[in-house]
């Protein structure tokens, strides 16, 4: 627990649900197209944190901000900790179209911070895919 309180106090969680809803439904200028996509991931999201519960992993942060790039969901169990990037698949056969370069590297670079600066911990990275049925895909990053 004193190393997860170390992690809290280092990541900033600056976005929840409420906020992002908030902030979506005042900012004008953000197009349809680009509120229908943050709807999208974060009902990908949620579906990833019941999966996850249902693992017995213990939900540490959402959309969390670190000096590297945002985290989608990170999640620990004891001395583990996988940081996720979750992303909603429409086909599949687009999955991997649906991560680009720059995503993969803040996350691979995200789990090296992370691994360097909390050595009590076991990281772990995976992208994860939600498809239209409700199912949920990991493929771990190295």
């Amino acid at each position: 627990m004193r190393g997860i309180v170390k992690l809290s106090a280092a990541l900033k969680n600056t976005s929840s649900n409420s906020l992002l809803k908030q902030k979506l439904s005042k900012a004008p200028l953000y197009s349809s197209h680009y509120q229908k996509s943050q709807a999208s991931g974060l009902r990908c999201e949620m579906i990833v944190i019941e999966k996850m519960k249902h693992n017995d992993w213990l939900l540490a942060f959402q959309r969390a901000k670190t000096e590297v790039g945002e985290i989608d969901l990170i999640f620990t169990k004891l001395n583990r900790v996988v940081l996720i990037e979750v992303k909603a698949l429409n086909n599949s056969w687009r999955a991997f179209e649906r991560i680009g370069a720059k995503q993969t590297q803040k996350l691979q670079a995200n789990l090296i911070f992370l691994s360097q600066n909390f050595k009590e911990f076991k990281f772990f990275a995976s992208v994860c895919w939600v498809d239209q049925n409700r199912k949920v895909y990991f493929v771990e990053v190295n």
